[in-house]
């Protein structure tokens, strides 16, 4: 279980970059489009691509583009290594240094994910349980009210869904995926309440028609495995929105003019807020005094939208969208941050060799042990750049970041070696491979001294 934890946490945090890209691409998309239609067929691509990412994050199909190196090039570089010998660090840039550099940092991330995604995997599980409870203790509706239900018109590939009757719910609700199923309140059952169960009735068939709960299920496991993004969060609510709008409208084609469709799901909403004849009855919303609520925003698309509103999308948009998505996520997942961190040297269970302090002027120096076939050799140096692109390690040549500062600091060099070739690497910069095969040495070419320290040697 541990084991299938990490994986999942690891490609999250490889596929993070690439959503957060995806997302918000999606969001902008989103809101540079007025057609309810097109905004919905968009929030789908994006909540389907989202989940997509996480796999692509492990197999690589393409190469990858690492964002470490201009991330490093605009953090300050005082903050990721340690203060010169007897220099003073800033309190701001040691809690810093410490948070991100500090070995329980990827642990503690690790955990708060898990919570999180942990939190919103439980708050769906209980929402199934609570649907499957409602379904069970649902009853059979009137033959009066089947026959009326059948006579709806309904046009999809799937069955008709079930019609269930419950006290336990006030409003109309469509339930489950493979079976679906409405669940109306007893009251919408009287004689006198026929044409509010045609209402409701209608938008929950629209709901069906268009397999709204599989996309709602979607946007639920989008939102718990990218969370920590807020585009997510924005677009699945902007898709819940737009389905009851497109819901609506086509309700509303099959129930008669807008505005009575308008006021008849106003006053299903709050029946105290229904209109009286007169000219209160032209603004339903008004009466309800919603405003700003979702309601509004659905009684205005009915009633006061400025342009046509399509049902579904145009034919090119159906079909032009699935292989744009399919492209734009494979582009997206080429984005890592892999370099923030350094690779970690293998185990070197057999031996080591550690030196102190050493100073060295214009003269080589080499290790007075034999050369092992694969070994990591790590020390700090104290020197500026200019210094640093004087010193030879194992034959290679060291090359400070253009980012470097200016003023001699200490430096922490990695040489690793195995049967494949070798790696230098300077603090955080991205690892230089060579295919080098000279022992363990140190060269300092230049007429000042260079001061070393923490020399060791690990085979």
């Amino acid at each position: 279980m541990a084991g299938v934890l990490g994986r999942w946490v690891g490609a999250v945090g490889e596929a993070s970059p690439a959503a957060a890209l995806w997302l918000g691409a999606i969001a902008l998309a989103m809101v540079g489009t007025r057609q309810p239609a097109r905004r919905c067929a968009l929030a789908r691509a994006g909540l389907v691509g989202a989940l997509i990412l996480i796999p692509l994050g492990l197999v690589d199909p393409l190469p990858r583009l690492d964002l470490a190196g201009p991330l490093r090039a605009v953090a300050p570089p005082s903050w990721s290594r340690p203060p010169a010998e007897g220099g003073h660090e800033p309190s701001a840039a040691r809690l810093v240094r410490h948070l991100i550099g500090g070995r329980w940092t990827p642990r503690g991330l690790a955990l708060a994910y898990l919570v999180g995604f942990g939190a919103n995997l439980g708050w769906l599980v209980l929402g199934w349980w609570g649907m499957v409870a409602l379904a069970r203790r649902s009853s059979a509706p009137s033959r009066g009210t089947l026959d009326f239900y059948a006579t709806l018109p309904y046009d999809a590939l799937l069955g008709r869904p079930r019609l269930r009757v419950s006290s336990r719910v006030r409003r109309p609700v469509l339930l489950g995926l493979a079976r679906p199923l409405i669940v109306i309140p007893r009251a919408l059952e009287r004689p006198e309440a026929r044409e509010r169960l045609r209402l409701c009735l209608l938008h929950e068939l629209a709901h069906a028609e268009c397999r709204d709960p599989w996309f709602r299920l979607v946007g639920v496991l989008a939102q718990a495995a990218w969370f920590f993004l807020p585009p997510v969060w924005w677009i699945r609510a902007q898709l819940r929105l737009d389905q009851e709008v497109l819901a609506d409208h086509r309700a509303a084609d099959d129930f008669g003019p807008f505005g009575d469709y308008a006021s008849s799901l106003v006053g299903l909403a709050d029946p105290s807020a229904t209109p009286k004849p007169g000219p209160a009855a032209r603004s339903p919303v008004a009466a309800a005094g919603w405003a700003g609520s979702a309601l509004f925003l659905r009684v205005l698309m009915l009633v006061r939208c400025p342009f046509p509103v399509e049902v579904r999308p145009p034919l090119w948009w159906r079909w032009g969208l699935p292989p744009i998505t399919l492209a734009g996520c494979l582009l997206a997942s080429t984005l890592t941050l892999r370099g923030l961190a350094a690779p970690a040297p293998p185990a070197c269970p057999h031996g080591s060799f550690a030196l102190g302090r050493l100073v060295l002027a214009d003269r080589p120096y080499l290790l007075p042990i034999s050369s092992p076939r694969a070994f990591d050799f790590t020390f700090e140096v104290f020197g500026d750049p200019a210094s640093l692109a004087r010193l030879r390690v194992a034959g290679q040549a060291l090359r400070p970041s253009a980012a470097l500062a200016p003023e001699p600091d200490w430096h922490r060099v990695h040489l690793h070696r195995d049967p494949r070739g070798s790696w230098l690497q300077l603090d955080a910069q991205t690892p230089e491979r060579s295919p080098a095969d000279s022992p363990p040495s140190l060269h300092s070419a230049g007429a000042d001294p260079t001061t070393f320290r923490n020399l060791l040697l690990t085979w």
